[in-house]
């Protein structure tokens, strides 16, 4: 066996490693409603219409197009999702192998690969299921320009599906073909692929999106701040909302802004910076629409991270690597971010661990406790939901809804006095007849039906009540008291 061969089955090992802490995992957040849900329900004629239209559930998910990551999800979530984070194990192995080959087999592109194969970035993309786009996206990408200089057909083929995958192909395969010195025989097949993709995007109705609003402060830091994330990933979260940004993330990013800024002044670099960047701008328009800065934005750019590593360390790593205090560092620096995986794990198990180790990781930020609050209810823990959803107004950004929510929440876990204070301390405008329903109820429940009469009284219409449904039985019970 060959000594890059023996380094490549190494690496996988290493990739593997790194991802199993994840594979056991149950369902959280999106893979409830869209791979559970959704896609494994779908039958032959479901899993056609994929291929022929946007993503859709909401006005971003209208600009997305991934029939080739919705089959694969639809196929492999019906064996549960553990299968799916195996096949991202597997993919992202995979992925570190190329990687490994596409920079030269050489040991400054092992130490690269391994530098994007056991990253604590890759956390939530091995532990979320409905992250498998982004996964396979990075896959298929390196595929097809591993592929593309032996055969301009299989190539751009599957540089297609690569773009099927995930949008951030459009610009992870410019990217590669550039780090690799690929030929124009390459270069035209790709732009074939891509061509190709927007094409049957467009035929397809996916929409081309609306225009952002002027948020530039908050493209900045989220710019900065994801650029932080690779070489300071901490604290790390499933949710990290950009209005209440980690201090330390953003002044981690501004040396390496301007290290990339340098990097473009060197032409060795200036492709891996290309990597590094051109992710996170493409994710921009979801990043702002939602206000949150996703660690799997980043996943693809840990590829422009590796080419850079490969690029820097050089030939002169071979003789470093000789010398017993950089292998003691090596093996030390290895078995860290190893052991961050096998601690992160767990936290991808259920909603509930996930949104609790965020809120724990990031107390100020408002969309962690909503997230947290959501876990709850779902767990049938009303209680626990209620006092998260109380955290993420006192924090400041709350979703809408969020401060009836614990009023509901409060009223359901047997708190009528709680439910009934939150409701009086307001504000009292603008209330829909459910907030005033939820309202007379806690009220009613406190023992003052007074007050849940007179809060009541608009929801009497000509035809009945306003409100849920059991609103007419608490109005008699109102009036009985």
């Amino acid at each position: 066996m060959t000594g890059a061969r023996r380094s490549g089955l190494v690496l996988v090992l290493i990739a593997v490693l790194a991802g199993l802490p994840y594979v056991m995992g149950g369902p959280v957040w999106d893979d409830h409603d869209l791979i559970l849900g959704r896609l494994v329900a779908l039958d032959g004629s479901g899993l056609a219409g994929l291929w022929g239209a946007p993503v859709g559930q909401g006005l971003v998910g209208d600009t997305y197009f991934r029939p080739v990551a919705l089959t694969v999800l639809a196929i492999v979530g019906r064996l549960g999702i553990p299968a799916v984070h195996a096949l991202a194990v597997g993919l992202h192995a995979g992925s570190a192998w190329l990687v490994h080959r596409l920079l030269g087999a050489t040991p400054a592109a092992l130490l690269g690969a391994v530098v994007f194969a056991v990253h604590p970035l890759v956390s939530e993309v091995l532990g979320w299921a409905s992250a498998l786009p982004d996964v396979l996206a990075v896959h298929l990408s390196l595929l097809a320009v591993t592929l593309l200089g032996r055969s301009a057909v299989a190539g751009g083929a599957v540089a297609l599906l690569a773009v099927l995958s995930k949008e951030s192909a459009f610009v992870l395969i410019p990217g590669l073909l550039w780090a690799t010195g690929a030929g124009r025989k390459a270069w035209l097949a790709a732009a074939a692929a891509v061509l190709a993709g927007l094409g049957w995007r467009g035929l397809a109705g996916v929409s081309a999106g609306t225009a952002l609003q002027m948020r530039p402060a908050l493209a900045a830091r989220a710019l900065v701040h994801g650029l932080g994330l690779l070489v300071l990933p901490a604290p790390m979260s499933a949710i990290r909302d950009l209005r209440t940004p980690d201090l330390m993330g953003l002044l981690a990013g501004l040396p390496v802004l301007a290290g990339l800024g340098m990097g473009l002044r060197s032409a060795p670099t200036r492709a891996g910076v290309l990597l590094v960047a051109m992710p996170l701008v493409i994710a921009m328009p979801t990043v702002l629409s939602g206000y949150l800065l996703g660690e799997r934005y980043l996943y693809p750019a840990l590829l422009g991270v590796a080419v850079l590593t490969q690029r820097l360390a050089g030939p002169g790593i071979k003789e470093l690597a000789e010398l017993p205090v950089v292998r003691g560092m090596a093996v030390v620096g290895l078995g860290s971010a190893l052991l961050v995986h096998v601690l992160r794990g767990p936290a991808w198990s259920t909603d509930e661990a996930l949104f609790s180790a965020a809120t724990r990781a990031r107390p100020l930020d408002s969309s962690a406790w909503h997230m947290s609050g959501e876990a709850s209810w779902r767990a049938a823990r009303p209680l626990d939901a209620a006092r998260a959803y109380e955290a993420a107004v006192a924090t400041g950004h709350p979703y809408p809804g969020d401060r009836q929510k614990v009023v509901v929440m409060r009223v359901l876990g047997g708190d009528h006095r709680g439910a009934l204070a939150w409701a009086e301390a307001g504000p009292t405008d603008g209330l829909t007849a459910d907030d005033l329903a939820w309202w007379a109820r806690a009220a009613m429940g406190a023992g003052d039906p007074v007050r849940a009469a007179a809060v009541m009284a608009p929801l009497r219409t000509d035809d009945g009540w306003a409100g849920p449904p059991w609103v007419p039985a608490l109005a008699d019970q109102v009036a009985s008291s």
